[in-house]
């Protein structure tokens, strides 16, 4: 991921993704904003996400 830059930004390829976490199931229908932030993240190779509110998610969890 660049460093040059503080903030992502939406592409054509997370638009793609986020649809597809929708189609699949992955996340639930009203979770659709939720989706094209992961997409994102997954498109910007983030590591981790952070967020108080994915209840939907897996907590990322750490080993010693």
């Amino acid at each position: 991921m660049s460093t040059s830059n503080a903030y992502l930004k939406r592409s054509e390829e997370a638009k793609r993704l986020s649809a597809l976490y929708c189609e699949i199931g992955g996340l639930p229908p009203k979770s659709k904003d939720d989706a094209m932030r992961i997409a994102i993240a997954t498109v910007s190779e983030c590591d981790a996400i952070l967020s108080r509110n994915f209840k939907h998610l897996h907590p990322l969890t750490f080993s010693p």
